[in-house]
């Protein structure tokens, strides 16, 4: 899946909570995709207009577009037995003896919806459970990771997990095109289609056109333009367009680089330019995106919770 290792999740972060019976979690749609990985205890998820799905032990639940769901321990319990956000970072988390103690320990990796490539073709929620051996092994293998980090002296501890939320981000969003019943290898891994999108990934800076995305995937230009939107459900362009919007917006909530150089690396000639179409896509502009990123984005992390 070289076109999803070449993709990088700027923002990804890890948290764990533990329940006693009875509980209940609603977390409205948002902009915050989501991997449950249930360590201990059943749990039924629900999402609106879907049959409640009972989860066991080990199973793992995957929201990468930030849908709107329900958890709870069990069909008996009432929805309307809410708590607030009860993760909290590992750091501050006795893991041992919540695995001992508690009725349910669930660990949660969370990254920015506007760091999945593909919004039209990964599923609103996948399951994974013991028997998708494959997936399950490798995402159990890097939870393991986390946990064994979390014991570890915290010298370059935040940046390894990071990475670790990272590699679990491109596993599920992998596993999620896969399970969808997707035939990924004949549609998204077409070798001519590949080749368009690791370009763009890997060159956000390119003045690209349909024209010469069409040279990297070896086809003329309406036969790309049609292969794409059948791929991927929308246009290069506009694949193109977002890519660079979701990319921008992840600069701009890191805060690391001025408007400008986020501008550039995005392919904007100018500031103005790169601010015009940012709040097209985002209805406000990068200075105030940025603004109430920083002012409010730890309080909207714990009241997307109900």
């Amino acid at each position: 899946m070289n076109s999803l290792l070449d993709i990088r999740v700027p923002e990804a972060w890890i948290s764990i909570a533990a329940f006693s019976q009875p509980w209940s979690l609603a977390v409205p749609e948002g902009n915050v995709a989501l991997l449950y990985a249930f360590r201990k205890g059943n749990a039924v998820f629900e999402m609106e207009g879907e049959k409640p799905v009972e989860v066991g032990a080990n199973s793992i639940i995957t929201l990468p577009s930030g849908a709107g769901h329900k958890l709870r321990d069990s069909m008996r319990t009432k929805t309307d037995v809410k708590i607030t956000d009860p993760f909290t970072n590992l750091e501050d988390f006795d893991i041992a003896n919540a695995l001992k103690t508690s009725a349910t320990v669930i660990i949660r990796a969370s990254i920015p919806v506007s760091s999945n490539p593909l919004p039209n073709v990964i599923p609103a929620a996948i399951l994974v459970t013991p028997d998708d051996v494959r997936i399950h092994q490798r995402l159990e293998q890097i939870i393991n990771l986390v946990l064994l980090e979390y014991t570890a002296p915290k010298d370059a501890r935040e940046a390894i997990v990071k990475r670790l939320a990272e590699i679990i981000a491109i596993e599920f969003m992998e596993f999620s095109l896969v399970k969808g019943d997707l035939n990924w290898d004949s549609r998204l891994i077409d070798s001519r289609i590949k080749r368009a999108i690791n370009a763009i990934h890997s060159h956000l800076d390119h003045p690209w056109t349909v024209a010469s995305l069409a040279n990297e995937a070896l086809l003329s230009r309406s036969a790309f333009a049609s292969r794409f939107r059948e791929v991927i459900g929308e246009t290069p362009v506009n694949y193109l367009y977002k890519t660079r919007m979701h990319r921008a917006a992840c600069e701009i909530r890191n805060g690391k680089l001025s408007l400008s150089q986020i501008a550039e690396m995005v392919g904007y000639e100018s500031e103005g330019a790169f601010c015009k179409a940012f709040r097209r896509n985002m209805g406000t502009t990068p200075s105030r995106y940025r603004a109430t990123h920083q002012r409010n984005g730890k309080a909207q992390n714990k009241d997307q919770y109900a």
